[in-house]
C-alpha cells in the first residue's frame, strides 16, 4: 500500500475542518433561537361589531371582560390607547390553546387606535386572548397583551346564542360542524295493465311500473394532516462525529507505521 505522508496530513487536516465546521452550524442555529417576551400592552379592546348583524355581547365582569361571539361569524374590532408603537402598519396575534393562533398582519395604526377583521372559524370554541407587535408580523421579540379599561387581558369568547342574540353560552365544541347532505326520494307509480290500442292492429304501447325508490346519502368530507418532523442534531450527534474522526485518526496512525 503506497500512501504518502503529506496525504495523511491533508486527510487529517479536511476532518478537523469539518468537525470545526458542524459545530459552528450548530451554534449558529442556537444564536437564532428568540425569545419573546409578553407584557400587558396600553391598548385596549374597545368595541367588537358583528359583520352583516352577526350576534355579540359583552360581558364586563370581575377579571378578564369577555365579547361573546358565534362561530363562523366576522367581527370588527377596534383596539384604542396603543402607545408602544411608533410605525405602522402593525400586527395582531388572535390566540387560542386548543385550535391555535391566527396572526392579523398589516393592520393600520392611526393615534394609537388600530381596526382589523376576524372571523370565528369555523370550528371555534373557548376563549381567544388578543396580543399585538409593533413590527407589522407576529415573529417580533416583544408582544403586548390587549387590555379591558380594569387592568385585565381582553377575550373574545365563542358561544351559542338564544333567540335575538340572547343568552351566550361559551361554546366548549372544537371540532367543525358535520355537514350531511341527502338526495330527496321521488316515488312515481304507474299502472302497469294499462294498454292503448289504435285503429292498426299492429301498433300497440304498453306503460310499465317505474322502478323502486333510490335514496343517495353523500359523506361528510374529511381532511387528515400529518405534521412535519423536522430532525435537529444536538450534542448528542455532536460527539458520535467526534468519535468517528477518532477512530479515522487511529486507522490513519497505524497506516503510517506500517510504511515504516
Amino acid at each position: 500500500m503506497n500512501i504518502s505522508k503529506t496525504r495523511i496530513r491533508v486527510s487529517f487536516a479536511a476532518l478537523l475542518v469539518l468537525c470545526a465546521g458542524f459545530v459552528l452550524r450548530d451554534n449558529a442555529v442556537q444564536a437564532q433561537v428568540q425569545i419573546e417576551t409578553v407584557s400587558n400592552g396600553t391598548g385596549q379592546l374597545t368595541n367588537v361589531v358583528g359583520v352583516g348583524g352577526a350576534c355579540v355581547v359583552f360581558n364586563d365582569q370581575n377579571g378578564p371582560d369577555q365579547w361573546n361571539v358565534e362561530e363562523g361569524e366576522t367581527y370588527t374590532l377596534t383596539i384604542s390607547g396603543i402607545t408602544e408603537c411608533t410605525g405602522s402598519p402593525i400586527s395582531f396575534l388572535v390566540a387560542n390553546s386548543t385550535l391555535g393562533n391566527t396572526c392579523v398582519q398589516g393592520v393600520p395604526l392611526s393615534s394609537g387606535t388600530a381596526t382589523f377583521n376576524f372571523t370565528m372559524g369555523p370550528p371555534a370554541c373557548l376563549t381567544y386572548p388578543i396580543r399585538y407587535y409593533c413590527d407589522g408580523s407576529c415573529s417580533g421579540a416583544d408582544s403586548f397583551v390587549v387590555q379591558d379599561d380594569d387592568g385585565d387581558a381582553s377575550h373574545l369568547r365563542a358561544a351559542t346564542f338564544g333567540a335575538g342574540c340572547t343568552n351566550p353560552v361559551e361554546d366548549t365544541t372544537c371540532t367543525a360542524p358535520t355537514t350531511t347532505t341527502t338526495v330527496p326520494t321521488t316515488t312515481t307509480t304507474l299502472d302497469p295493465s294499462t294498454t292503448s290500442t289504435t285503429l292498426d292492429p299492429s301498433t300497440t304501447s304498453t306503460t310499465l311500473p317505474f322502478p323502486g325508490t333510490t335514496t343517495t346519502t353523500l359523506p361528510s368530507p374529511t381532511t387528515t394532516t400529518t405534521p412535519v418532523v423536522i430532525p435537529a442534531v444536538g450534542d448528542w450527534g455532536l460527539a458520535a462525529l467526534g468519535l468517528a474522526f477518532l477512530g479515522v485518526m487511529a486507522w490513519m496512525l497505524r497506516v503510517r507505521r506500517a510504511l515504516r
